[in-house]
């Protein structure tokens, strides 16, 4: 990491020490992981599983913000959280996913295998799910067909809701996504994206020699 030293002739000035956090963020989700997997219960939400595509989801970020300090100069930096929008036109995907793409792109001109780039979309998914609570978004939905509507005969009609009926489909609440092979394939894609990184990096210096 670069050194960042703030000075000033008329304020105290400040070097910075790092603290990378990404290593730690990705043992943990890696622990928590393999915890969610060897107790796995469909019946019950396991700490494990959220712990570990939270922590997961915190590796990738720690990482692509960590790297952008390196990659980017100052003036980027500041602009970092924009220049992501350029990959809009390249497809949908999530802010985190754009910013992967982004600073590969910048760093070694690659582009991560789509695969990839959609298993951070799918963890993002997980962890918003599990951060920003939402009724509508986590519960069992149990769609119906359309409501009927019969005429009276005085130009009146009345809509009956029959709950008996048996739903054209059932869509499985949220909890049910959050499993251990969930977390396991978080953590494995939060791996992939600092395997892939050091790949390159691996490539770029053997060229170099």
């Amino acid at each position: 990491m670069p050194i960042v030293y703030e000075a000033s002739s008329d304020k105290d000035c400040v070097r910075y020490k790092h603290f990378s956090l990404v290593v730690f963020y990705l043992s943990n989700a890696r622990r928590h992981a393999k915890l969610a997997l060897e107790n796995h219960d469909d019946s019950i939400l396991q700490s494990d599983s959220i712990s570990a595509i939270v922590f997961s989801a915190m590796c990738i970020e720690a990482f692509v913000n960590e790297s952008a300090e390196n990659v980017l100069n100052k003036e980027q930096l500041n602009d970092f959280s924009f220049m992501k929008n350029e990959f809009k036109r390249r497809g949908k995907g999530s802010s985190l996913s754009k910013k992967v793409k982004l600073i590969f792109d910048i760093a070694f001109n690659v582009s991560p295998a789509n695969e990839l780039t959609e298993s951070i979309d799918d963890l993002v998914d997980l962890r918003n799910n599990l951060v920003h609570y939402k009724l509508t978004d986590t519960a069992m939905k149990y769609i119906y067909p359309p409501l009927e509507h019969t005429e009276t005969g005085d130009d009146q009609k009345f809509t009956c809701i029959d709950f008996m009926q048996e739903p054209k489909r059932i869509i499985v609440p949220f909890v049910e996504k959050v499993t251990g092979q969930a977390a396991m394939k978080c953590y494995e894609t939060a791996d992939s994206v600092l395997e892939l990184w050091n790949s390159k990096v691996e490539e770029s210096t053997t060229n170099e020699a």
